[in-house]
């Protein structure tokens, strides 16, 4: 059965990695005749959950390595591409890749996974993991599978403000749930007219709690990395005849706050303003690449 923790026990001064070594190996945490190598996968995403049931497919009879995950969010692997669908159902268990019974599945010391655990730096000299628990793991193999985040577009004046989501995580739309809760009856707003804003402001339309929403694209039609304008429009018409407030050629330039810092609206670049509670920024991902960025590589 796999040990699942949030928080690895060992704490450690990082700028002692080498003494630090050394007393893991005295005490047998780092075990120096282990014929079984130890792979540290970062991130239990989509692409680490995928790597791993590969690896341990593989293994299975050579019994070569044994597996540490460490997810920073406080679930298990789920299904990304599936993520709208949690408004409806509300269960996250339902995007579950492999159900938790897999986990418990696995062979004794095979598969160690740990939840809510953000990876703060990484010792590529002495093979060390650190937490912002303060922990460190060792590692004999590494594999980088952190993905991609939501872009927040933090040069926008105001994008700190109550009221303000991005749609990537489970987390991100429990709390979108919860907001639009206390806010029924105003105006909602999804920046981003590609695939993913789409979803999103179906998804608020669903939530019943808003009582218009409205998607702002700075081109002139949706969808336009997948189709043209001809066919854009047409699904600009579609969307619309569905209650969604289309607004084309938008960008923009600032959200407007009041004295406690909740969104009021939005203010365009042709100095346009529009009154809403909430903003979903749907724009794009960009690759988490913190731990390549590193002068310790």
């Amino acid at each position: 059965m796999p040990h699942q923790t949030t928080s690895p026990a060992v704490e450690v001064d990082w700028g002692q990695s080498n003494e630090k070594v050394e007393e893991m190996q005295a005490n047998g945490e780092i075990p120096k005749d282990s014929k079984r190598k130890r792979v540290v996968v970062v991130g239990l995403g989509m692409v680490g959950i995928a790597f791993i049931e590969k690896l341990l497919k593989y293994d299975v009879k050579r019994r070569e390595y044994d597996v540490i995950v460490i997810g920073e969010e406080p679930h298990l692997a789920y299904n990304r591409v599936g993520l709208t669908s949690f408004f409806q159902h509300r269960h996250v268990e339902n995007l579950y890749l492999n159900p938790k019974e897999w986990y418990e599945s696995m062979p004794e010391g095979c598969l160690e996974y740990h939840l809510n655990t953000l990876v703060t730096d990484i010792d590529y000299i002495n093979k060390l993991v650190k937490t912002a628990q303060g922990g460190i793991v060792h590692y004999d193999i590494l594999v980088l599978a952190t993905g991609s985040e939501a872009l927040l577009p933090r040069h926008t004046p105001g994008h700190t403000a109550n009221g303000v989501f991005v749609y990537r995580t489970i987390v991100d739309l429990q709390n979108l749930i919860a907001f639009a809760a206390t806010k029924n009856g105003t105006t909602g707003v999804v920046v981003g007219g590609g695939l993913l804003g789409l979803e999103a402001a179906k998804a608020m339309m669903d939530l019943n709690e808003f009582k218009k929403v409205k998607l702002i694209e700075r081109n002139r039609w949706v969808l336009s990395r997948q189709l043209d304008g001809d066919a854009g429009g047409m699904v600009v018409e579609q969307v619309r005849n569905l209650g969604l407030d289309v607004l084309l050629s938008k960008r923009v330039e600032r959200i407007n706050t009041d004295t406690e810092n909740n969104v009021t609206g939005v203010t365009f670049e042709d100095e346009e303003s529009m009154e809403c509670s909430c903003i979903c920024f749907a724009v794009s991902c960009g690759a988490t690449i913190q731990y390549v960025a590193t002068d310790m590589v």
